[in-house]
């Protein structure tokens, strides 16, 4: 059950609609089939062929691949290769100002709010070591590192992931900055089998499966202790929901670690706020956004047994800092 009032969940949805109808314009723009791309995408009905405003032909694997190319912005210099499912960027800042290549970037990571809209641009990173759970294809760490963090500290538990990640950072030359764990961060240490060809996205949550590949869920004790992290780090969380058990069980010892938080919440943010704030953080709350309502109903209508409330999300960020942001 998520944990925001009804008032929340109402504004949640009409901040969803509003972006929903954004991206409508945005995929018009951007496709000479929109109406095509559009209503396959909503039933997941990939692959699409589509046809680029500028005539040239295309072969969208994904719903990343389709968000990403619609949303270039005018100011960002980007190319992208299908076929390769690469994509090339050239983020200009103080600490970098070269070509940044992710491999895997079309159908997985999250390029366009990593650096595109910054969502993980709001804490200062330079000369600070950050703890990046839920590293996915290396793409916030590459962040953080191209905004002149110390140190990265990559936990990844999906196998293709990881090994995007992998390559991503030997490829632009940051293995000497960030350093990626194959693992699950729990409260908790076990093992679980994680499926080897299993096509993760920006919202999988980590689940064992019944065959697959030996990946060990850590708590975030294990990693400080490992790695040796000073205090005064960062710590980012994005793990579709393995949030809530972390800071729940967490202790004072271990958060104390860090002196600013990043948390994307997925179920709402009250009892990951009330911990917070009970550790002596000052907590800043993003407005929720509903997720997975297009395709909540597709399902809902076309098999009757799914609980719509139960399958749509709301996420936002949190932002907890031992001084003011």
């Amino acid at each position: 059950m998520t944990e925001i009032s009804l008032l929340e969940k109402i504004n949640a949805h009409i901040r969803y609609w509003f972006d929903f109808f954004q991206m409508i314009v945005n995929v018009s723009k951007t496709f000479q089939n929109s109406f095509e791309i559009l209503s396959k995408s909503f039933k997941n009905d990939f692959p699409i062929s589509a046809n680029l405003k500028n005539g040239k032909k295309i072969q969208l694997q994904s719903f990343s691949s389709m968000h990403l190319i619609s949303n270039i912005p005018k100011n960002e210099q980007v190319e992208y290769d299908i076929e390769k499912n690469n994509v090339t960027i050239y983020p200009k800042n103080q600490f970098h100002n070269n070509k940044i290549i992710f491999q895997g970037g079309l159908d997985n990571g999250d390029i366009v709010n990593t650096f595109f809209k910054k969502d993980y641009g709001k804490i200062i990173v330079n000369e600070k070591t950050v703890l990046d759970i839920g590293a996915n294809i290396g793409d916030t760490g590459i962040f953080y590192a191209l905004n002149g963090a110390k140190k990265v500290i990559g936990i990844e538990p999906f196998p293709k992931n990881f090994d995007y990640a992998q390559k991503n950072i030997q490829i632009n030359n940051l293995d000497n900055v960030i350093t990626l764990l194959q693992a699950g961060c729990s409260s908790k240490k076990e093992i679980i089998k994680i499926d080897p060809d299993y096509q993760s996205n920006i919202e999988s949550e980590v689940k064992s499966f019944k065959t697959g590949i030996d990946v060990p869920m850590i708590t975030i004790q294990d990693i400080i202790n490992k790695y040796e992290i000073p205090k005064s780090s960062v710590l980012k969380i994005d793990c579709e929901g393995c949030e809530y058990d972390i800071i729940e069980n967490i202790s004072f010892e271990t958060i104390s670690y860090f002196s600013n938080i990043q948390i994307e919440y997925h179920l709402g943010y009250k009892k990951l706020q009330n911990k917070l704030e009970s550790f002596g953080y000052t907590v800043k709350v993003s407005k929720p956004h509903a997720t997975n309502v297009i395709l909540t109903i597709y399902n809902f209508f076309k098999s009757k047994n799914v609980k719509i409330d139960e399958k749509i999300g709301y996420a936002g960020f949190i932002f907890a800092s031992k001084s003011k942001l």
